[in-house]
Protein backbone atom coordinates (compact mmCIF):
# COMPACT_ATOMS: atom_id res chain seq x y z
CA UNK A 1 0.00 0.00 0.00
CA UNK A 2 2.05 3.12 -1.39
CA UNK A 3 0.33 6.41 -0.21
CA UNK A 4 1.89 9.76 -0.91
CA UNK A 5 4.08 10.19 1.82
CA UNK A 6 5.23 6.98 1.36
CA UNK A 7 5.20 3.29 2.30
CA UNK A 8 1.74 3.00 4.79
CA UNK A 9 1.63 -0.94 5.50
CA UNK A 10 3.80 -3.94 3.60
CA UNK A 11 2.48 -7.22 3.19
CA UNK A 12 5.12 -10.30 3.94
CA UNK A 13 5.63 -11.55 0.32
CA UNK A 14 5.52 -15.07 0.74
CA UNK A 15 5.89 -18.07 -2.23
CA UNK A 16 5.35 -21.88 -2.57
CA UNK A 17 8.36 -22.02 -4.99
CA UNK A 18 11.40 -21.88 -2.88
CA UNK A 19 13.76 -20.80 -5.81
CA UNK A 20 11.64 -17.40 -6.44
CA UNK A 21 13.06 -15.51 -3.21
CA UNK A 22 10.04 -13.58 -2.92
CA UNK A 23 11.43 -11.19 -0.22
CA UNK A 24 14.02 -9.67 -2.55
CA UNK A 25 11.59 -9.54 -5.50
CA UNK A 26 8.97 -7.63 -3.48
CA UNK A 27 12.17 -5.52 -2.05
CA UNK A 28 13.72 -4.93 -5.59
CA UNK A 29 10.18 -3.46 -7.34
CA UNK A 30 9.46 -1.12 -3.93
CA UNK A 31 12.86 0.54 -4.31
CA UNK A 32 12.04 1.12 -8.26
CA UNK A 33 8.65 2.60 -6.80
CA UNK A 34 10.47 4.52 -4.49
CA UNK A 35 12.81 5.60 -6.00
CA UNK A 36 13.06 10.00 -6.76
CA UNK A 37 10.36 10.31 -4.71
CA UNK A 38 10.44 13.39 -2.37
CA UNK A 39 11.66 12.48 1.39
CA UNK A 40 13.32 8.95 0.30
CA UNK A 41 16.70 8.75 0.98
CA UNK A 42 18.94 6.87 -2.05
CA UNK A 43 19.93 3.62 -1.23
CA UNK A 44 23.58 3.45 0.12
CA UNK A 45 25.67 1.88 -2.82
CA UNK A 46 27.45 -1.33 -2.56
CA UNK A 47 31.42 -0.82 -1.62
CA UNK A 48 33.93 -1.55 -4.81
CA UNK A 49 34.87 -4.77 -6.13
CA UNK A 50 38.11 -4.57 -4.97
CA UNK A 51 37.16 -3.89 -1.35
CA UNK A 52 34.40 -6.57 -1.47
CA UNK A 53 37.21 -9.41 -2.43
CA UNK A 54 38.75 -8.81 0.41
CA UNK A 55 36.07 -10.11 2.27
CA UNK A 56 36.11 -13.22 0.56
CA UNK A 57 36.24 -16.74 2.42
CA UNK A 58 35.75 -18.46 5.58
CA UNK A 59 35.47 -16.72 9.02
CA UNK A 60 35.84 -17.73 12.21
CA UNK A 61 34.82 -16.85 15.76
CA UNK A 62 37.26 -18.30 17.73
CA UNK A 63 35.27 -17.64 20.97
CA UNK A 64 32.12 -19.60 19.94
CA UNK A 65 33.65 -21.46 17.76
CA UNK A 66 30.76 -20.49 14.76
CA UNK A 67 31.57 -19.75 11.04
CA UNK A 68 30.67 -17.55 7.99
CA UNK A 69 31.50 -18.15 4.55
CA UNK A 70 31.41 -14.87 2.19
CA UNK A 71 31.29 -14.51 -1.40
CA UNK A 72 30.60 -12.61 -4.54
CA UNK A 73 28.33 -13.83 -7.20
CA UNK A 74 29.16 -14.06 -10.83
CA UNK A 75 27.52 -10.14 -10.65
CA UNK A 76 29.33 -9.31 -8.40
CA UNK A 77 26.67 -9.34 -5.11
CA UNK A 78 28.22 -10.23 -2.10
CA UNK A 79 26.89 -13.33 -0.28
CA UNK A 80 27.16 -14.55 3.12
CA UNK A 81 26.53 -18.06 4.58
CA UNK A 82 26.09 -19.41 8.29
CA UNK A 83 25.29 -23.38 8.90
CA UNK A 84 24.71 -23.83 5.45
CA UNK A 85 22.10 -21.19 4.77
CA UNK A 86 22.85 -18.59 2.33
CA UNK A 87 21.78 -14.81 2.35
CA UNK A 88 22.29 -11.35 0.57
CA UNK A 89 24.90 -8.93 1.84
CA UNK A 90 24.03 -5.27 1.11
CA UNK A 91 25.29 -1.69 2.38
CA UNK A 92 23.68 -0.38 5.50
CA UNK A 93 23.48 3.36 6.17
CA UNK A 94 27.21 3.11 8.55
CA UNK A 95 28.54 1.80 5.61
CA UNK A 96 28.75 -1.72 6.68
CA UNK A 97 27.07 -4.99 5.07
CA UNK A 98 23.99 -6.46 6.95
CA UNK A 99 21.94 -9.46 6.01
CA UNK A 100 19.29 -8.69 3.31
CA UNK A 101 16.64 -10.53 5.52
CA UNK A 102 14.11 -9.57 7.76
CA UNK A 103 16.11 -9.93 11.14
CA UNK A 104 19.05 -7.38 11.44
CA UNK A 105 21.16 -10.12 12.77
CA UNK A 106 24.33 -9.68 10.38
CA UNK A 107 26.20 -6.91 10.29
CA UNK A 108 29.75 -6.92 9.58
CA UNK A 109 32.67 -4.85 8.19
CA UNK A 110 36.82 -5.31 7.82
CA UNK A 111 38.60 -4.35 10.68
CA UNK A 112 42.25 -2.13 10.64
CA UNK A 113 43.73 -5.29 11.60
CA UNK A 114 42.46 -7.47 9.28
CA UNK A 115 39.64 -9.41 11.15
CA UNK A 116 35.67 -9.22 10.44
CA UNK A 117 34.23 -7.07 13.41
CA UNK A 118 30.47 -8.52 13.54
CA UNK A 119 27.51 -7.51 14.80
CA UNK A 120 25.11 -10.08 15.62
CA UNK A 121 21.30 -10.22 16.77
CA UNK A 122 20.92 -8.59 20.18
CA UNK A 123 23.37 -6.15 19.58
CA UNK A 124 26.19 -8.80 20.19
CA UNK A 125 29.35 -8.32 19.00
CA UNK A 126 31.98 -11.10 17.66
CA UNK A 127 35.46 -10.92 16.04
CA UNK A 128 35.75 -13.40 13.13
CA UNK A 129 39.49 -14.37 11.90
CA UNK A 130 40.39 -15.11 8.29
CA UNK A 131 40.65 -19.11 7.75
CA UNK A 132 43.53 -20.40 6.53
CA UNK A 133 43.94 -23.61 4.36
CA UNK A 134 45.48 -26.74 5.89
CA UNK A 135 43.86 -27.52 8.55
CA UNK A 136 43.24 -31.02 10.23
CA UNK A 137 40.83 -32.21 12.61
CA UNK A 138 41.67 -32.16 16.31
CA UNK A 139 43.33 -35.24 17.94
CA UNK A 140 41.14 -37.77 19.90
CA UNK A 141 38.02 -36.92 18.44
CA UNK A 142 36.83 -40.16 17.30
CA UNK A 143 34.61 -41.70 19.85
CA UNK A 144 30.99 -41.23 21.73
CA UNK A 145 29.31 -38.67 22.99
CA UNK A 146 25.89 -37.82 23.86
CA UNK A 147 23.01 -34.85 24.61
CA UNK A 148 20.76 -35.87 27.79
CA UNK A 149 19.01 -32.66 26.85
CA UNK A 150 17.48 -34.08 23.57
CA UNK A 151 18.05 -37.41 23.59
CA UNK A 152 20.94 -37.74 21.13
CA UNK A 153 24.22 -40.00 20.71
CA UNK A 154 26.93 -38.76 18.11
CA UNK A 155 29.57 -41.59 17.35
CA UNK A 156 32.34 -39.88 15.24
CA UNK A 157 34.37 -43.12 13.68
CA UNK A 158 36.09 -43.70 10.43
CA UNK A 159 34.22 -43.91 7.19
CA UNK A 160 35.48 -44.19 3.66
CA UNK A 161 36.83 -40.73 3.43
CA UNK A 162 37.63 -39.51 6.48
CA UNK A 163 35.59 -39.43 9.97
CA UNK A 164 31.90 -39.49 10.07
CA UNK A 165 29.16 -38.81 12.95
CA UNK A 166 26.93 -41.73 13.36
CA UNK A 167 23.39 -40.28 14.83
CA UNK A 168 20.93 -42.42 17.52
CA UNK A 169 18.38 -40.18 18.91
CA UNK A 170 14.58 -39.62 19.14
CA UNK A 171 13.86 -38.51 15.52
CA UNK A 172 16.68 -40.46 13.49
CA UNK A 173 18.39 -43.64 14.67
CA UNK A 174 21.71 -43.77 12.08
CA UNK A 175 19.82 -41.87 10.15
CA UNK A 176 22.64 -40.47 9.05
CA UNK A 177 26.23 -40.80 7.66
CA UNK A 178 27.52 -37.06 8.12
CA UNK A 179 31.06 -36.02 7.03
CA UNK A 180 33.30 -34.19 9.21
CA UNK A 181 35.66 -31.19 8.01
CA UNK A 182 38.45 -29.66 9.61
CA UNK A 183 38.50 -25.53 10.31
CA UNK A 184 40.95 -24.22 12.77
CA UNK A 185 42.70 -25.79 15.18
CA UNK A 186 39.78 -27.53 17.62
CA UNK A 187 36.54 -26.21 15.78
CA UNK A 188 35.19 -28.37 12.99
CA UNK A 189 31.99 -28.64 10.90
CA UNK A 190 29.56 -31.50 10.74
CA UNK A 191 27.97 -31.26 7.56
CA UNK A 192 23.76 -32.28 7.87
CA UNK A 193 22.12 -33.55 4.71
CA UNK A 194 19.04 -31.92 3.94
CA UNK A 195 16.31 -31.16 1.66
CA UNK A 196 16.41 -27.75 0.94
CA UNK A 197 20.04 -27.00 1.27
CA UNK A 198 23.35 -29.18 2.66
CA UNK A 199 23.76 -27.83 6.54
CA UNK A 200 26.45 -27.18 8.97
CA UNK A 201 26.59 -27.70 12.45
CA UNK A 202 29.85 -25.48 14.15
CA UNK A 203 31.64 -27.60 16.71
CA UNK A 204 33.96 -26.98 19.13
CA UNK A 205 36.16 -29.28 21.07
CA UNK A 206 36.13 -29.35 25.01
CA UNK A 207 39.10 -30.73 26.69
CA UNK A 208 40.29 -31.19 30.30
CA UNK A 209 43.99 -31.70 30.64
CA UNK A 210 44.51 -31.73 27.06
CA UNK A 211 41.64 -34.67 26.92
CA UNK A 212 38.66 -34.57 24.61
CA UNK A 213 35.74 -34.59 27.68
CA UNK A 214 32.71 -32.86 24.85
CA UNK A 215 31.90 -30.90 22.06
CA UNK A 216 30.22 -27.35 22.22
CA UNK A 217 27.85 -27.37 19.00
CA UNK A 218 25.66 -24.48 17.47
CA UNK A 219 23.10 -24.94 14.68
CA UNK A 220 20.80 -22.54 12.32
CA UNK A 221 18.21 -22.99 14.87
CA UNK A 222 19.96 -24.52 17.77
CA UNK A 223 22.63 -22.94 19.56
CA UNK A 224 25.27 -23.79 22.72
CA UNK A 225 24.49 -27.82 22.79
CA UNK A 226 26.45 -29.96 24.66
CA UNK A 227 27.44 -33.06 23.97
CA UNK A 228 29.89 -34.68 26.32
CA UNK A 229 32.01 -37.97 26.11
CA UNK A 230 30.80 -40.98 27.21
CA UNK A 231 32.95 -43.16 29.46
CA UNK A 232 35.09 -45.70 27.50
CA UNK A 233 34.69 -44.12 24.27
CA UNK A 234 37.93 -43.51 22.63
Amino acid sequence: DIGVTGVQTCALPICNNGGSDPYHLARDILDVILDGLPGVHPLPALPSRQSLEKLVGRWLDRNSGMTVDISLTDSGLPMGNTHGVPFRMKPSDDGRLQASRMARDFLCALAPDGTLAVELDAGVRATYHRVAPGAVLPEGLAGTYANAEIGATWTIGDGKDGLLVHLRGPVASDGGRWPVEPVEGDVFRIWVPGTLFRGWLDVRVLRAGGRVTGLYVTGNRARQLIYQRQPGAG
